[in-house]
């Protein structure tokens, strides 16, 4: 993993976290909606949002949409050209 990948997930997690108020420092790539209580439809919505704010980017309605786990949030952020 380069450096800008870790850093970038070192700000994913910060970001993740804290939108979901969640303490954790790793967050797995299968952590997913239905686990975690406070991942409900508006907090993907914040979530999205300040994930758009922390990158400056911004996710395609599709690829909101099919947001069901971490690993499709960070291929979103993949899709938008932000290594992680």
């Amino acid at each position: 993993m380069t450096d800008a990948a870790k850093k970038n997930l070192k700000r994913f997690n910060s970001v993740f976290s804290r939108s979901l108020q969640l303490d954790a420092a790793e967050i797995p790539d299968t952590l997913s909606m239905d686990a975690v209580p406070s991942w409900d439809s508006f907090n993907s919505l914040l979530l999205i949002s300040e994930l758009e704010k922390e990158f400056k980017i911004r996710f395609l309605p599709a690829d909101i949409q099919i947001v069901k786990n971490v690993a499709d949030l960070k291929a979103g952020l993949r899709k938008n050209k932000i290594e992680i």
